[in-house]
């Protein structure tokens, strides 16, 4: 592929920032270099707004497990996510280029363009084995009726879709089932749908901050969408008070600290299996989520922090952990 820059110092996107926190205050010190390549772990959390989670001041514990993950690494205190919505932000994410090369192509395409080098396909070309496993009704390799045209798995050698819309323990089930089919150095990308609406951890997971909750049916289920339709659709009118968004919130918050325990289960597998020994492992998310802070309701309508001010966190061989950037 001609456009491809074959050069082995290629730095993605999501590495550079890794780079370029040196330049931020005081640097993460490293300790010894990696003698092989590092294996590259993209882990998107879907909706995840930053100042609901513990690591970035919340009140509420919702990332007990993150916070600890995140102390061996580098937190960006000030990331802000290219877009609030998934299309385009991961197409950012995953290829460093401007939203509006996305958003240009016209017909309602989605998917990353030819002649647009991806992670990925720079990757692969090093000798690296890809793979994602995405429960995304955006982030594609075939169409959905949201995404017709696909258009997210050029330079994977395998792209997992079976859990779409699905918790966080389906999504896990299929990294664990592909991981012998992994060889070292593997770059892996995992999209996570929690805390993206409706807001409704699994039945086996004990909620935390909500409680009982009587009055509209579509809030006691986690469900947003009736708010948007009278907002942006000529919907119904509805009376919709502090208590109605803050069940919403107290559910949110229950599918973050969900997201935290699945992510734990994640991490211990890869350790004990030897996959993190030598691993650059980001956590990311594509936007955050309103509630009604701006008169808006869910994600894609404005570029507020509550929707852009999003977690970044990156582990890597050699960099001391604990510490934070505080630049944009």
């Amino acid at each position: 592929m001609d456009h491809v820059n074959k050069s082995p110092w290629v730095v993605p996107a999501v590495l550079m920032a890794l780079l370029f926190s040196a330049a931020c205050g005081s640097p993460p010190q490293p300790v010894s270099a990696p003698i092989a390549p590092p294996n590259v772990l993209i882990v998107m959390v879907d909706t995840l707004r930053a100042d609901h989670m513990t690591t970035y001041g919340y009140e509420r514990r919702t990332t007990p497990f993150i916070d600890r993950f995140a102390a061996q690494g580098v937190i960006f205190d000030r990331a802000r996510s290219q877009a609030s919505c998934t299309f385009p932000s991961v197409n950012s994410l995953l290829t460093s280029r401007w939203p509006s090369v996305f958003t240009g192509q016209g017909g309602g395409e989605m998917g990353i363009p030819e002649g647009v080098p991806t992670i990925a396909e720079i990757l692969q070309q090093r000798g690296y084995s890809t793979m994602a496993v995405s429960a995304s009704h955006i982030v594609r390799a075939t169409p959905t009726e949201y995404n017709p045209g696909a258009g997210f798995s050029r330079g994977f050698d395998t792209f997992v879709e079976g859990c779409r819309w699905r918790h966080g323990d389906c999504v896990n089930k299929r990294v664990f089932a592909h991981l012998e089919g992994l060889e070292e150095p593997y770059f892996l990308y995992i999209h996570y749908m929690e805390p993206h609406s409706s807001y409704q951890p699994p039945a086996s997971h004990p909620r935390q901050f909500a409680g009982a909750y009587t009055g509209h049916d579509f809030i006691a289920e986690g469900n947003p969408e009736p708010i948007g339709e009278m907002l942006y659709a000529d919907g119904p009118d509805l009376e919709i008070g502090d208590r109605d968004i803050g069940h919403l919130i107290d559910l949110y918050d229950d599918e973050i600290l969900y997201f935290d325990g699945v992510f734990r289960h994640l991490v211990k597998k890869l350790e004990r299996k030897g996959l993190l020994d030598n691993t650059i492992v980001v956590v990311a998310s594509d936007h955050g989520e309103e509630f009604l802070e701006h008169g808006q309701i869910k994600h894609c309508r404005g570029i507020w922090d509550t929707l852009s001010h999003v977690t970044l966190i990156i582990t890597a061989p050699g960099i001391v952990g604990g510490h934070r950037v505080a630049t944009p």
